[in-house]
Protein backbone atom coordinates (compact mmCIF):
# COMPACT_ATOMS: atom_id res chain seq x y z
CA UNK A 1 0.00 0.00 0.00
CA UNK A 2 1.18 3.28 -0.99
CA UNK A 3 2.34 5.35 2.34
CA UNK A 4 -0.25 8.44 2.90
CA UNK A 5 0.83 12.29 2.97
CA UNK A 6 1.04 13.00 7.02
CA UNK A 7 -1.39 15.68 7.04
CA UNK A 8 -2.98 16.80 10.30
CA UNK A 9 -6.63 16.17 10.62
CA UNK A 10 -8.35 19.41 11.47
CA UNK A 11 -6.11 21.15 8.47
CA UNK A 12 -8.70 19.03 5.75
CA UNK A 13 -12.23 19.90 4.66
CA UNK A 14 -14.70 18.18 6.58
CA UNK A 15 -15.77 14.48 4.23
CA UNK A 16 -12.26 15.01 2.70
CA UNK A 17 -10.24 11.74 2.63
CA UNK A 18 -7.24 11.28 4.61
CA UNK A 19 -5.44 8.28 3.70
CA UNK A 20 -6.31 6.01 1.61
CA UNK A 21 -4.89 2.81 -0.44
CA UNK A 22 -6.08 -0.01 -2.07
CA UNK A 23 -7.63 -1.74 1.09
CA UNK A 24 -8.85 1.34 3.64
CA UNK A 25 -10.36 4.73 3.07
CA UNK A 26 -9.62 7.70 6.59
CA UNK A 27 -11.80 10.61 6.38
CA UNK A 28 -12.74 13.13 8.14
CA UNK A 29 -16.81 13.80 9.11
CA UNK A 30 -16.16 16.74 12.04
CA UNK A 31 -13.30 18.28 14.29
CA UNK A 32 -13.08 14.70 16.22
CA UNK A 33 -14.24 12.16 13.97
CA UNK A 34 -12.90 9.76 11.48
CA UNK A 35 -14.77 7.34 9.23
CA UNK A 36 -12.66 4.61 8.37
CA UNK A 37 -13.88 2.35 5.18
CA UNK A 38 -12.13 -1.10 4.55
CA UNK A 39 -12.60 -2.51 1.07
CA UNK A 40 -14.69 -5.22 0.34
CA UNK A 41 -12.35 -8.47 0.14
CA UNK A 42 -10.31 -9.25 -3.02
CA UNK A 43 -11.00 -5.85 -4.38
CA UNK A 44 -9.90 -2.55 -4.83
CA UNK A 45 -13.24 -1.06 -4.30
CA UNK A 46 -15.00 0.40 -1.39
CA UNK A 47 -18.22 -1.06 -0.17
CA UNK A 48 -21.52 1.09 -0.89
CA UNK A 49 -23.25 3.42 1.69
CA UNK A 50 -25.88 1.12 3.30
CA UNK A 51 -29.48 2.59 3.06
CA UNK A 52 -30.25 3.60 6.28
CA UNK A 53 -26.75 5.67 6.78
CA UNK A 54 -28.26 9.03 5.89
CA UNK A 55 -30.92 8.38 8.40
CA UNK A 56 -28.25 7.33 11.23
CA UNK A 57 -25.50 10.42 10.36
CA UNK A 58 -27.93 13.43 10.34
CA UNK A 59 -24.84 15.75 10.35
CA UNK A 60 -22.79 17.98 12.92
CA UNK A 61 -24.21 21.31 14.68
CA UNK A 62 -22.45 24.30 14.64
CA UNK A 63 -22.33 24.33 18.05
CA UNK A 64 -20.04 20.82 17.74
CA UNK A 65 -16.88 21.41 20.53
CA UNK A 66 -14.17 19.53 22.29
CA UNK A 67 -11.16 19.50 24.15
CA UNK A 68 -9.08 16.46 22.20
CA UNK A 69 -6.09 17.25 20.06
CA UNK A 70 -6.64 16.35 16.76
CA UNK A 71 -5.21 13.10 15.17
CA UNK A 72 -2.98 11.97 12.11
CA UNK A 73 -4.23 8.82 10.33
CA UNK A 74 -1.23 6.72 9.14
CA UNK A 75 -1.51 3.37 7.42
CA UNK A 76 1.64 0.99 8.30
CA UNK A 77 1.44 -2.46 6.78
CA UNK A 78 -2.09 -2.31 6.45
CA UNK A 79 -3.09 -1.65 9.83
CA UNK A 80 -4.46 1.57 10.26
CA UNK A 81 -3.20 3.74 13.38
CA UNK A 82 -4.48 6.85 14.79
CA UNK A 83 -2.13 9.60 16.76
CA UNK A 84 -2.60 12.94 18.19
CA UNK A 85 -0.53 15.56 17.33
CA UNK A 86 1.67 15.18 20.41
CA UNK A 87 2.14 11.61 18.64
CA UNK A 88 0.48 9.85 21.62
CA UNK A 89 -2.24 6.98 20.42
CA UNK A 90 -5.27 8.46 19.91
CA UNK A 91 -6.62 4.46 18.81
CA UNK A 92 -4.84 1.44 18.25
CA UNK A 93 -4.47 -0.25 14.90
CA UNK A 94 -7.05 -1.94 13.33
CA UNK A 95 -6.85 -4.55 11.46
CA UNK A 96 -8.72 -5.30 7.98
CA UNK A 97 -11.28 -7.96 7.28
CA UNK A 98 -10.49 -11.13 7.08
CA UNK A 99 -14.05 -12.66 6.31
CA UNK A 100 -15.22 -13.64 2.74
CA UNK A 101 -18.43 -12.99 3.73
CA UNK A 102 -19.51 -10.61 6.28
CA UNK A 103 -16.64 -9.22 7.97
CA UNK A 104 -13.97 -9.17 10.97
CA UNK A 105 -12.28 -6.35 12.70
CA UNK A 106 -9.68 -6.47 15.59
CA UNK A 107 -8.91 -3.52 17.69
CA UNK A 108 -5.40 -3.67 20.09
CA UNK A 109 -5.97 -2.62 23.60
CA UNK A 110 -3.86 -1.89 26.35
CA UNK A 111 -3.68 -3.49 29.21
CA UNK A 112 -5.19 -1.43 31.39
CA UNK A 113 -7.78 0.01 29.11
CA UNK A 114 -12.10 -0.62 30.27
CA UNK A 115 -14.43 -0.73 27.92
CA UNK A 116 -18.04 0.98 27.86
CA UNK A 117 -21.23 0.84 25.94
CA UNK A 118 -22.78 -1.59 23.23
CA UNK A 119 -26.49 -0.35 23.68
CA UNK A 120 -29.14 -1.32 26.77
CA UNK A 121 -27.35 -4.42 28.18
CA UNK A 122 -28.04 -6.28 31.46
CA UNK A 123 -24.46 -7.51 32.08
CA UNK A 124 -21.25 -5.59 33.27
CA UNK A 125 -21.12 -2.02 32.96
CA UNK A 126 -17.39 -1.84 32.43
CA UNK A 127 -15.50 -4.49 30.45
CA UNK A 128 -12.63 -5.40 29.76
CA UNK A 129 -13.27 -9.10 28.74
CA UNK A 130 -15.72 -11.25 27.76
CA UNK A 131 -18.57 -11.62 24.98
CA UNK A 132 -21.18 -9.15 23.38
CA UNK A 133 -24.03 -10.56 20.89
CA UNK A 134 -25.67 -7.70 19.06
CA UNK A 135 -29.16 -8.87 18.67
CA UNK A 136 -32.33 -7.05 19.71
CA UNK A 137 -33.91 -9.80 21.80
CA UNK A 138 -36.50 -9.62 24.65
CA UNK A 139 -35.05 -12.53 26.74
CA UNK A 140 -36.99 -13.26 29.66
CA UNK A 141 -34.83 -12.51 33.14
CA UNK A 142 -32.48 -15.93 33.24
CA UNK A 143 -31.37 -15.05 29.91
CA UNK A 144 -30.82 -11.53 30.17
CA UNK A 145 -27.13 -11.53 30.93
CA UNK A 146 -26.21 -13.11 27.45
CA UNK A 147 -28.77 -11.06 25.52
CA UNK A 148 -29.12 -7.50 24.05
CA UNK A 149 -32.67 -5.94 24.49
CA UNK A 150 -31.28 -2.41 21.97
CA UNK A 151 -28.46 -3.42 20.52
CA UNK A 152 -26.04 -0.06 19.21
CA UNK A 153 -22.86 -1.43 17.80
CA UNK A 154 -20.97 1.73 19.86
CA UNK A 155 -18.19 1.74 22.60
CA UNK A 156 -16.48 4.21 24.75
CA UNK A 157 -12.84 3.82 26.28
CA UNK A 158 -11.08 4.93 29.02
CA UNK A 159 -8.24 6.03 27.10
CA UNK A 160 -10.12 9.01 25.53
CA UNK A 161 -11.94 7.57 22.40
CA UNK A 162 -15.24 5.68 21.01
CA UNK A 163 -15.91 3.88 17.99
CA UNK A 164 -19.53 3.43 15.94
CA UNK A 165 -19.90 0.61 13.83
CA UNK A 166 -21.80 1.20 10.87
CA UNK A 167 -23.05 -1.83 10.39
CA UNK A 168 -26.58 -2.99 11.17
CA UNK A 169 -25.60 -7.04 10.38
CA UNK A 170 -25.98 -8.71 14.03
CA UNK A 171 -22.00 -8.72 15.56
CA UNK A 172 -20.75 -10.95 17.75
CA UNK A 173 -18.03 -8.92 19.98
CA UNK A 174 -15.01 -10.50 21.53
CA UNK A 175 -12.56 -8.37 24.27
CA UNK A 176 -9.84 -10.67 25.13
CA UNK A 177 -7.78 -9.42 28.30
CA UNK A 178 -4.80 -11.71 27.96
CA UNK A 179 -4.18 -10.68 24.12
CA UNK A 180 -5.02 -7.50 24.64
CA UNK A 181 -7.42 -7.23 21.46
CA UNK A 182 -11.00 -6.58 20.76
CA UNK A 183 -12.71 -8.10 17.46
CA UNK A 184 -16.02 -8.26 16.19
CA UNK A 185 -17.56 -10.24 13.71
CA UNK A 186 -20.49 -10.15 11.65
CA UNK A 187 -22.72 -12.31 8.74
CA UNK A 188 -23.37 -9.43 6.39
CA UNK A 189 -22.55 -5.84 6.01
CA UNK A 190 -19.04 -4.33 5.63
CA UNK A 191 -16.06 -2.87 8.04
CA UNK A 192 -16.82 0.66 8.42
CA UNK A 193 -16.60 2.61 11.27
CA UNK A 194 -16.33 6.03 13.68
CA UNK A 195 -13.88 6.77 15.87
CA UNK A 196 -14.51 10.00 17.63
CA UNK A 197 -11.42 11.39 20.02
CA UNK A 198 -12.38 13.41 23.15
CA UNK A 199 -10.73 13.48 26.90
CA UNK A 200 -14.02 12.89 28.75
CA UNK A 201 -17.04 10.90 27.85
CA UNK A 202 -18.77 14.00 27.44
CA UNK A 203 -17.00 15.34 24.69
CA UNK A 204 -16.98 11.80 23.15
CA UNK A 205 -20.60 11.62 23.43
CA UNK A 206 -21.41 15.87 22.32
CA UNK A 207 -19.35 14.88 18.83
CA UNK A 208 -21.15 11.47 18.74
CA UNK A 209 -24.91 13.35 19.03
CA UNK A 210 -23.99 15.97 16.83
CA UNK A 211 -23.41 13.63 14.15
CA UNK A 212 -26.42 10.91 14.52
CA UNK A 213 -29.03 13.74 16.08
CA UNK A 214 -29.72 15.41 19.75
CA UNK A 215 -32.99 14.57 20.98
CA UNK A 216 -34.85 17.41 22.45
CA UNK A 217 -35.09 18.42 26.33
CA UNK A 218 -38.14 15.61 27.70
CA UNK A 219 -40.95 18.21 29.88
CA UNK A 220 -39.92 18.22 33.48
CA UNK A 221 -43.23 15.81 33.99
CA UNK A 222 -41.63 13.14 32.17
CA UNK A 223 -38.49 13.09 34.48
CA UNK A 224 -41.30 12.49 37.55
CA UNK A 225 -42.52 9.51 39.11
CA UNK A 226 -44.61 7.16 36.96
CA UNK A 227 -47.03 4.26 37.80
CA UNK A 228 -48.30 1.51 35.91
CA UNK A 229 -50.46 -1.91 36.61
CA UNK A 230 -49.30 -5.55 34.42
CA UNK A 231 -52.05 -7.10 33.62
CA UNK A 232 -53.72 -3.77 33.21
CA UNK A 233 -56.31 -2.73 35.54
CA UNK A 234 -59.73 -1.41 34.48
CA UNK A 235 -60.81 2.07 35.18
CA UNK A 236 -61.69 1.95 38.24
CA UNK A 237 -58.38 0.60 39.75
CA UNK A 238 -56.27 3.13 37.89
CA UNK A 239 -58.41 6.23 39.24
CA UNK A 240 -57.80 4.82 43.02
CA UNK A 241 -53.95 4.25 42.63
CA UNK A 242 -53.64 7.42 41.48
CA UNK A 243 -56.08 8.67 44.52
CA UNK A 244 -54.06 6.63 46.74
CA UNK A 245 -50.77 8.40 46.04
CA UNK A 246 -52.51 11.69 46.29
CA UNK A 247 -53.21 10.87 50.08
CA UNK A 248 -50.16 9.33 50.72
CA UNK A 249 -48.20 12.73 49.27
CA UNK A 250 -46.36 10.85 47.08
CA UNK A 251 -45.71 12.44 43.55
CA UNK A 252 -47.10 11.25 40.85
CA UNK A 253 -46.62 12.75 37.25
CA UNK A 254 -47.35 9.87 35.09
CA UNK A 255 -49.57 6.82 34.46
CA UNK A 256 -48.94 4.63 31.56
CA UNK A 257 -51.46 1.97 30.31
CA UNK A 258 -50.61 -1.37 28.82
CA UNK A 259 -51.05 -2.79 25.71
CA UNK A 260 -54.86 -4.17 27.15
CA UNK A 261 -56.01 -0.07 26.95
CA UNK A 262 -56.64 -1.28 23.40
CA UNK A 263 -59.75 -3.81 21.99
CA UNK A 264 -57.40 -5.22 19.54
CA UNK A 265 -53.83 -5.41 18.57
CA UNK A 266 -54.31 -2.37 16.33
CA UNK A 267 -57.19 -1.07 15.82
CA UNK A 268 -56.81 1.97 18.00
CA UNK A 269 -59.57 2.04 19.91
CA UNK A 270 -60.35 1.56 23.68
CA UNK A 271 -61.30 -1.67 25.40
CA UNK A 272 -64.71 -0.79 26.80
CA UNK A 273 -64.52 -3.78 29.02
CA UNK A 274 -61.40 -2.33 30.57
CA UNK A 275 -62.07 1.91 30.07
CA UNK A 276 -65.82 2.49 29.39
CA UNK A 277 -65.33 6.07 29.58
CA UNK A 278 -61.71 7.11 28.50
CA UNK A 279 -62.82 10.64 28.74
CA UNK A 280 -63.77 10.98 31.76
CA UNK A 281 -60.07 9.02 33.20
CA UNK A 282 -58.51 11.47 31.33
CA UNK A 283 -60.19 14.79 32.80
CA UNK A 284 -60.17 12.69 36.29
CA UNK A 285 -55.98 12.19 36.43
CA UNK A 286 -55.54 15.47 34.64
CA UNK A 287 -57.59 17.17 37.86
CA UNK A 288 -54.48 15.57 40.15
CA UNK A 289 -52.20 16.79 37.86
CA UNK A 290 -51.37 13.35 36.25
CA UNK A 291 -50.72 12.77 32.64
CA UNK A 292 -51.90 9.36 30.87
CA UNK A 293 -49.10 7.47 28.23
CA UNK A 294 -50.34 4.46 26.35
CA UNK A 295 -48.29 1.41 25.64
CA UNK A 296 -47.72 0.15 21.44
CA UNK A 297 -46.59 -2.47 19.57
CA UNK A 298 -45.88 -2.33 15.82
CA UNK A 299 -48.14 -5.48 15.46
CA UNK A 300 -51.51 -5.50 13.46
CA UNK A 301 -52.93 -8.72 14.42
CA UNK A 302 -54.68 -11.27 12.05
CA UNK A 303 -54.35 -14.39 14.61
CA UNK A 304 -55.64 -15.01 18.42
CA UNK A 305 -53.21 -17.22 18.94
CA UNK A 306 -55.69 -18.99 21.69
CA UNK A 307 -53.60 -21.75 23.66
CA UNK A 308 -50.42 -19.84 23.41
CA UNK A 309 -51.84 -16.95 25.30
CA UNK A 310 -53.31 -19.40 27.64
CA UNK A 311 -50.18 -21.02 28.11
CA UNK A 312 -48.27 -17.74 28.69
CA UNK A 313 -51.19 -16.30 30.97
CA UNK A 314 -50.83 -19.23 33.12
CA UNK A 315 -47.26 -19.00 33.23
CA UNK A 316 -47.10 -15.33 34.06
CA UNK A 317 -50.29 -13.93 34.65
CA UNK A 318 -50.20 -11.36 32.10
CA UNK A 319 -53.98 -11.52 30.88
CA UNK A 320 -56.38 -8.80 32.57
CA UNK A 321 -59.22 -10.94 34.26
CA UNK A 322 -62.20 -11.81 31.65
CA UNK A 323 -59.68 -10.63 28.60
CA UNK A 324 -58.62 -14.22 28.34
CA UNK A 325 -61.10 -15.32 25.47
CA UNK A 326 -61.41 -11.82 23.50
CA UNK A 327 -61.16 -11.33 20.14
CA UNK A 328 -58.12 -9.28 19.34
CA UNK A 329 -57.13 -9.27 15.80
CA UNK A 330 -57.25 -6.48 14.01
CA UNK A 331 -58.49 -7.44 10.79
CA UNK A 332 -59.54 -4.53 8.75
CA UNK A 333 -56.50 -2.68 9.65
CA UNK A 334 -54.51 -5.66 8.74
CA UNK A 335 -56.24 -6.21 5.12
CA UNK A 336 -55.17 -1.96 5.16
CA UNK A 337 -51.75 -2.67 5.61
CA UNK A 338 -51.22 -5.51 3.34
CA UNK A 339 -52.76 -4.34 0.24
CA UNK A 340 -51.31 -1.12 0.46
CA UNK A 341 -48.01 -2.88 1.20
CA UNK A 342 -46.80 -1.05 4.83
CA UNK A 343 -45.51 -4.67 6.37
CA UNK A 344 -42.31 -5.72 6.41
CA UNK A 345 -43.44 -9.11 7.30
CA UNK A 346 -47.20 -10.51 7.26
CA UNK A 347 -46.92 -13.37 9.81
CA UNK A 348 -44.85 -12.23 12.67
CA UNK A 349 -45.20 -13.68 16.40
CA UNK A 350 -45.45 -11.67 19.59
CA UNK A 351 -47.09 -12.53 22.97
CA UNK A 352 -50.69 -11.66 22.19
CA UNK A 353 -51.06 -13.09 18.55
CA UNK A 354 -49.52 -13.04 14.99
CA UNK A 355 -49.59 -10.49 12.51
CA UNK A 356 -47.98 -7.87 10.30
CA UNK A 357 -45.63 -6.07 11.52
CA UNK A 358 -45.68 -2.28 10.07
CA UNK A 359 -42.75 -1.30 7.79
CA UNK A 360 -42.03 2.07 9.12
CA UNK A 361 -38.73 2.72 7.04
CA UNK A 362 -41.71 3.09 4.24
CA UNK A 363 -42.98 7.11 5.03
CA UNK A 364 -46.41 5.91 3.75
CA UNK A 365 -46.60 3.24 6.72
CA UNK A 366 -45.12 6.13 9.27
CA UNK A 367 -48.21 8.35 8.19
CA UNK A 368 -50.78 5.41 8.32
CA UNK A 369 -49.45 4.98 12.09
CA UNK A 370 -49.15 8.89 12.59
CA UNK A 371 -52.48 9.09 11.25
CA UNK A 372 -53.93 6.42 13.81
CA UNK A 373 -52.45 8.15 16.69
CA UNK A 374 -53.34 11.80 16.10
CA UNK A 375 -57.12 11.10 17.23
CA UNK A 376 -55.83 9.65 20.66
CA UNK A 377 -53.24 13.01 20.76
CA UNK A 378 -56.04 15.12 20.50
CA UNK A 379 -57.94 13.43 23.46
CA UNK A 380 -55.60 14.17 25.45
CA UNK A 381 -52.75 11.34 25.72
CA UNK A 382 -49.68 12.95 26.38
CA UNK A 383 -47.14 10.18 24.78
CA UNK A 384 -46.91 6.97 24.17
CA UNK A 385 -44.41 4.06 24.73
CA UNK A 386 -42.88 1.90 21.86
CA UNK A 387 -42.63 -1.83 23.13
CA UNK A 388 -41.92 -4.86 21.37
CA UNK A 389 -39.92 -3.97 18.31
CA UNK A 390 -37.80 -6.39 18.37
CA UNK A 391 -39.39 -9.47 17.15
CA UNK A 392 -38.38 -9.03 13.66
CA UNK A 393 -38.25 -12.16 11.95
CA UNK A 394 -34.87 -12.56 9.22
CA UNK A 395 -37.82 -13.16 6.34
CA UNK A 396 -38.74 -9.66 6.76
CA UNK A 397 -38.03 -6.70 4.08
CA UNK A 398 -37.94 -2.98 4.03
CA UNK A 399 -38.94 -0.41 1.90
CA UNK A 400 -35.58 0.58 1.37
CA UNK A 401 -33.96 -2.89 0.36
CA UNK A 402 -32.88 -4.44 3.70
CA UNK A 403 -32.91 -7.90 4.13
CA UNK A 404 -34.48 -8.97 7.75
CA UNK A 405 -31.47 -9.94 9.42
CA UNK A 406 -29.95 -6.23 8.48
CA UNK A 407 -33.71 -4.54 9.19
CA UNK A 408 -33.99 -6.42 12.41
CA UNK A 409 -31.75 -4.29 14.96
CA UNK A 410 -32.78 -0.90 13.18
CA UNK A 411 -36.28 -1.43 13.24
CA UNK A 412 -35.86 0.12 16.95
CA UNK A 413 -35.00 3.28 15.49
CA UNK A 414 -37.54 3.50 12.69
CA UNK A 415 -40.31 2.31 15.09
CA UNK A 416 -39.20 5.08 17.14
CA UNK A 417 -38.59 8.18 14.90
CA UNK A 418 -42.33 7.18 13.16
Amino acid sequence: SPQPARRSWTSVPADRILASATSIRVRRLAPHALRVTHALPDASEFPRDPAWLQDILTGLTDDDAGGASSPRAELRGGCLHLLREDGSAAHAESHPPKLRRGMQLSFRLTPEEILYGWGEQFGAFARTSGRINLQAFNAPSFLQRRRSYSAIPMFLSSRGYGVLLLNAYPTRWRLDSHRHELTVQSSGGSADYLVILGETPKEIVQTYTGLTGRPPLLPAWAFGLWGTGYPQEDQDRVLELARQHQQHDIPLDVIILDYHWEEAFHNFRWRRSLFPHPDRLISDLRGLGIRLGLILTPFVNRENLGITKRVLNWRLRNLPPGEQRADERALTEYEECRRDGLLSHPRAWWWFGRGGMIDFTNPRAARWWADKLRPLLRQGIAFFKNDDGEYLPDSATSAIGLPGVEHHNLYGFYYGKA
